[in-house]
């Protein structure tokens, strides 16, 4: 499975001039490798999703206006939050599509599903870039959290909004200015200390700000609003930190870094924690949604 095909088919109005502005760091998203990255941090992203995941993913639902009976497509499921939620919210008569390109997310979401005998749920392993799905298909699409692994932003979105039916909603969310503050510049300023010349990947930040997120919105021509949230949530015992940073993006710095540097940077860390007496994270996102 290729991590980053891409789609040529996009709609007439795309502007090439905005290649240069939304493909912004793809050597940054080669060397996070999101496939490898996602796949191996699968049991710790739903403990690192209690410091801000669980947020992200209500807002999205709320937005979203779920009602039993929809169809919805989860595009990058990971371990099924929004899914579990989306497939208990649409029931009677309602259907989830869940995709994701790490099987191990995929395990874990599908045994959690049935835990909780969820069985209007459709389990994709695929490439969300690749997706063989009909127009005009789903009340509802998400695409949470996941817009940066893909090397062509664009194509996807456009791809997305084709499968929203009229009078349906494409929610894109995608990580702000702040995240996981205060400890995430103390993590990448140890670990440039630790490793000067390793490039540390951050592909997130290419969806950062209202204005990247809204140069790849146009650049699909999908008509969407963008809001922004934020929130706090506590950090009860400094050992959490790198747990967290086991289960979120982070982890790829900390294992291109191996295990005597990622020690010393996440020393580091717990003496910032002391310092700086750090007894929470806030974490800001972006929230777009269009209305077909």
């Amino acid at each position: 499975m290729a991590p980053y095909p891409t789609n040529p088919s996009l709609p007439s109005s795309y502007p090439p001039h905005h290649l240069i502005e939304v493909i912004v760091a793809v050597d940054d998203l080669l060397a996070f490798d999101p496939q490898s990255t996602y796949g191996a941090i699968a049991l710790d992203y739903d403990y690192a999703n209690t410091y801000c995941g669980g947020f992200v993913h209500q807002r999205a639902l709320e937005l979203a206006c779920i009602a039993p009976g929809m169809s919805v497509l989860d595009a990058a499921c990971g371990t099924g939050v929004a899914t579990l939620a989306a497939a208990e919210s649409v029931r009677p008569g309602g259907r989830v599509v869940a995709v994701d390109f790490a099987p191990e997310m995929l395990a874990l979401a599908s045994e959690k599903a049935s835990r909780r005998a969820l069985i209007n749920i459709d389990w994709r392993l695929e490439d969300v870039t690749a997706l063989d799905l009909p127009p005009d298909a789903f009340d509802v699409v998400f695409c949470l959290l996941a817009l940066f692994s893909v090397a062509d932003m664009p194509a996807l979105t456009a791809r997305l909004w084709g499968m929203v039916r009229p009078g349906g909603r494409l929610i894109v969310v995608t990580k702000g200015e702040p995240y996981l503050a205060p400890l995430y510049d103390p993590f990448y300023a140890a670990a440039q200390t630790a490793a000067p010349d390793l490039q540390l990947p951050q592909p997130w930040r290419r969806t950062q700000t209202p204005d990247r997120l809204r140069a790849v919105l146009d650049a699909a021509a999908v008509p969407a609003g963008i809001s922004q949230a934020t929130t706090t949530a506590p950090l009860s015992d400094p050992a959490d930190w790198w747990r967290i940073v086991r289960g979120t993006g982070l982890s790829r710095t900390a294992r291109l870094l191996g295990p005597e540097a990622a020690a010393r940077v996440e020393a580091a860390n717990l003496q910032t924690i002391a310092d700086q007496n750090v007894t929470d994270l806030t974490s800001s996102f972006l929230y777009a949604v269009a209305h077909k």
